[in-house]
């Protein structure tokens, strides 16, 4: 029993600093991530993200253009453009 008490709280431990911005803190949190011209830092879902300015309605409202590119998916969340791996 000990021992899944232990184990329950290394776990815990690992799946908090695991967390790129678990205060949701960019500035202090996320000093690790450069961003591109046209970006600026944010953090998603305690991740810390480069997000545009750009506005969208659809996935395809998001697409490479000039400066601003993705070396992953573009995805439309909460009607702005957003470079990150995919969701699935």
């Amino acid at each position: 029993m000990k021992f899944v008490a232990i184990f329950a709280a290394v776990c815990y431990i690992a799946m908090i600093t695991a967390e790129d911005c678990p205060t949701n803190n960019v500035s202090t949190e996320c000093t690790h991530l450069v961003c591109a011209t046209g970006f600026h830092k944010e953090c998603i879902r305690n991740v810390c993200t480069c997000s545009t300015d750009v506005e969208c309605a659809l996935q395809r409202d998001c697409h490479d253009s000039g400066n601003r590119t993705c070396n992953r998916e573009w995805h439309c969340v909460d009607g702005r453009c957003r470079c990150f791996g995919s969701l699935g």
